[in-house]
């Protein structure tokens, strides 16, 4: 397999030569590759080439052009796009609104003018709007979101190399009340998305969250934290051999911040949290 990452009608440069199977595939079988574009790749349509050949007594060509005496020979077009460079800052006024700015750094290989944001919020239907190089407040564009609703941003340029900037909460503290019953939590986290929570009870009350159910992939992490931020002492954390339940952390004054990082898994994690 080759791919001509510099357009320049050729195969003949460096690490144009993306794949060589050792083995010929099973009859009716797959065979899968994972291609990584290198940095100097050029953004637009290059050639793919696909050579399939019978390795036996018949002459065999193991280059990207001239003949073999049993095989085949295919082209694609491939389109290599750079994606958007852009940040997310959230801000919250806790029990009002929560605006999220999308500061856009580069278009990458979009054209001028080409740049959209898509928001969803709570897993609503999502809006798109245009988008400048430089800043843009969601709210100016219409977002309304309270400061308990999370947001889901991405970023486009025309092409097909849009820039999903994941999913955006308040981080307001949450607070436990401790006369009424322990309310269950539920929340299913996405790849590679961190999340934090913040849980306060009354003054001179602790918070326990006693787990129920939290699967944990092999590079999941979670920590809990004896105070309001991931700054205070620790009271654990980890992977917990790939399940929370059914773990139990309970603070030494009124503050617990908990933080998760999932890499590679969507799961289910549901908690009491209560005094």
């Amino acid at each position: 397999m080759y791919i001509n990452w510099n357009q320049d009608l050729d195969f003949n440069d460096a690490g144009e030569s993306v794949f060589s199977s050792p083995a010929p595939p099973p009859v009716g079988g797959a065979v899968v590759v994972n291609i990584t574009v290198p940095a100097n790749a050029i953004p637009g349509n290059c050639t793919m080439r696909i050579r399939r050949q019978y390795d036996g007594d018949w002459y065999s060509n193991y280059t990207a052009c001239g003949n073999s005496d049993l095989g085949q020979v295919e082209d694609y077009t491939l389109n290599i796009c750079a994606p958007v460079v852009a940040t997310v800052e959230m801000t919250a006024v806790c029990g009002t609104s929560m605006d999220a700015e999308v500061t856009i750094i580069n278009l990458g290989s979009g054209a001028p003018g080409s740049g959209t944001i898509t928001y969803a919020v709570n897993g609503g239907t999502p809006v798109t709007v245009g988008a400048v190089v430089g800043l843009n407040s969601l709210s100016a564009l219409g977002m309304v979101a309270n400061s308990t609703d999370n947001v889901t941003i991405s970023v486009g340029n025309g092409s097909i190399c849009n820039l999903d900037l994941g999913t955006y909460y308040s981080n307001c503290p949450v607070t436990v009340d401790c006369n009424a019953p322990a309310e269950t939590y539920n929340y299913c986290y996405k790849n590679n998305e961190g999340r934090t929570f913040h849980y306060v009870a009354a003054p001179g009350q602790t918070v326990t969250l006693n787990f129920i159910q939290g699967g944990l992939g092999a590079s999941d992490v979670v920590n809990f934290f004896d105070g309001p931020n991931a700054a205070s002492p620790s009271l654990g954390g980890g992977n917990f051999s790939g399940n929370l339940a059914p773990a139990d952390f309970v603070s030494s004054g009124q503050d617990m911040f908990v933080k998760m990082r999932q890499r590679c898994h969507q799961q289910l994690f549901r908690w009491w949290p209560n005094c």
